[in-house]
């Protein structure tokens, strides 16, 4: 190999490595879901059973909250439950809260925050439970989700 095929060699990949640096992507968190179109919210719970078994064993509803407003909610006997955050709706705080319509027995509960046109493959999940002594009506907090145009950041509602 010659001096001058040498340093041309040298020079691409210079030139190369250069470019690879300026072309990367911010890397999106795990709480984040960027999605213009929106994120859908979902419940599901178990008594112990299969599915079909928890929505006859136990009720439970869904509602999301902006400030003292209930933004919307979902009331639905027998089926889980999901709402959503379109990309339209007002920048700001969604509180995700469950509630506990009725059960005899202890219910463990996932809340999942998804994007609407799944084109970002972060999902977010929180599981809890409600106690067999939890009285019917017993609220808790599952996540919130703050909007910002099209990017929603999700924390646990511990």
């Amino acid at each position: 190999m010659t001096w001058k095929n040498l340093s041309a060699l040298i020079l691409v990949s210079a030139s190369l490595l250069g470019l690879a640096g300026c072309g990367t992507e911010d890397v999106i968190p795990g709480n984040v879901i960027a999605d213009n179109f929106g994120v859908t919210v979902e419940l599901s719970w178990s008594t112990g059973g299969s599915a079909l078994v928890a929505v006859r064993e136990a009720d439970l509803d869904l509602k999301l909250v902006a400030g003292d407003t209930i933004f919307s909610e979902s009331r639905f006997a027998n089926q889980f439950e999901q709402l959503r955050i379109l990309g339209v709706d007002a920048n700001g705080e969604y509180v995700a809260r469950v509630v506990l319509a009725a059960s005899a027995k202890p219910v463990d509960f996932t809340v999942t925050v998804r994007g609407v046109s799944n084109v970002n493959a972060n999902v977010y999940r929180v599981t809890k439970t409600f106690a067999d002594t939890d009285p019917d009506g017993t609220e808790q907090l599952a996540v919130v989700i703050t909007k910002t145009a099209g990017q929603f950041t999700i924390r646990s509602g511990d």
